[in-house]
C-alpha cells in the first residue's frame, strides 16, 4: 500500500500553486518597473542638477575675475566680457613692451600673441587713471627690472607706464545660449582668436536662461558701464514627457538656479 506522504498533487493543488506563482510574478515584474522609474528619474534628476553647476562654475570661472567695465556687451541671451588671463606688477617700460615682477606674475596659461590683450592703469591726470588696452604683439619673455630682480617682459604698443601698478592679461570672450540639435546651450567662444561657439553646459528650457545686469543698488540697467553684478537664471528640462520604464506614466521634472556675480570681487 502506497504511503499517503509519497501521493502526487492534485489538480486543484497544482491549479492553486500555478495561482499564487503568477501572482507573485506580476506583483516582482511590477516592483521590477517600478524600480527602474525610480532609477531613471534619479539619473533625470542628477543629470539637471550637474547642467546647472556646470553652468555655476562657467560664470564664476570667466566673469568672477571681471571688473566693473570689462562688459562689452549684454542681451537676455548673451555677454561679451574681458576675460582675465594672467594678472602681474609692472616694474617699468622695455623697449617694446611693458617689463613685469616675475615673482608676482600669476597666469592661467602663457599670453598669446594675436589672442591675448594687455590691460593696465594710466594716469589720465594728476588725480585721475584711466585704463589703457595694448594688444600683445610677442612672446613672452625673461628681462631684469631696473632693481636687478628677475623680469617679464609682454611685448605690446608702445604707451604709458608706471612702476608698481597692477596689470591684466586678457582675451574677449563670449558666453551665449543658442540652439542646436533641437536643445539650448550654453557655449563660449574667444572672439578675439575668432572662435566658432562651442557647448560648455546643457541641455537648458526653451525659457530657461536670462542675462541681468544690475547696477551698484541692485536695480536692473542695459548699460555695461553701470553694471556692478551680473545675474543669471537658469533652468533645466528633463524627462521630455517619455515614458520610463514600460509605464505609461510619463515624467518631466524641471530645475532651476539663479547665479548673482559681483564684479569685481572675485564672485558671490
Amino acid at each position: 500500500m502506497r504511503s499517503l506522504t509519497n501521493r502526487g498533487a492534485t489538480l486543484v493543488e497544482l491549479t492553486v500553486a500555478l495561482s499564487l506563482s503568477a501572482v507573485m510574478a506580476v506583483f516582482l515584474l511590477g516592483e521590477a518597473a517600478r524600480q527602474q522609474r525610480v532609477v531613471q528619474e534619479m539619473a533625470v534628476r542628477s543629470a539637471g542638477f550637474s547642467t546647472l553647476e556646470t553652468a555655476a562654475q562657467v560664470f564664476h570661472g570667466e566673469l568672477g575675475g571681471a571688473d566693473p567695465g570689462d562688459l562689452l556687451t549684454a542681451t537676455p541671451d548673451r555677454v561679451v566680457y574681458r576675460a582675465t588671463r594672467a594678472t602681474g606688477t609692472s616694474c617699468g617700460l622695455s623697449s617694446d613692451g611693458v617689463r613685469l615682477i616675475q615673482a608676482e606674475f600669476r597666469g592661467l596659461r602663457v599670453p598669446v600673441p594675436g589672442r591675448d590683450s594687455l590691460a593696465l592703469p594710466v594716469p589720465d591726470t594728476s588725480a585721475t587713471w584711466r585704463m589703457d588696452y595694448r594688444p600683445i604683439t610677442g612672446p613672452l619673455r625673461s628681462e631684469l627690472c631696473p632693481d636687478g630682480s628677475a623680469g617679464l617682459v609682454i611685448p605690446a604698443p608702445a604707451g604709458a607706464g608706471v612702476a608698481g601698478i597692477p596689470l591684466r592679461v586678457f582675451e574677449v570672450m563670449e558666453l551665449r545660449f543658442y540652439s542646436s540639435g533641437g536643445s539650448w546651450w550654453l557655449g563660449a567662444r574667444s572672439v578675439s582668436a575668432g572662435e566658432s561657439i562651442q557647448p560648455v553646459a546643457g541641455p537648458f528650457g526653451s525659457d530657461g536662461f536670462l542675462f541681468e545686469l544690475l547696477d551698484a543698488d541692485g536695480t536692473a540697467t542695459s548699460d555695461p558701464l553701470q553694471a556692478r553684478l551680473v545675474r543669471a537664471r537658469l533652468a533645466t528640462e528633463s524627462g521630455d514627457g517619455q515614458a520610463l520604464g514600460g509605464s505609461t506614466r510619463s515624467f518631466s521634472r524641471r530645475d532651476s538656479l539663479t547665479v548673482l556675480i559681483r564684479l569685481g570681487a572675485g564672485g558671490s
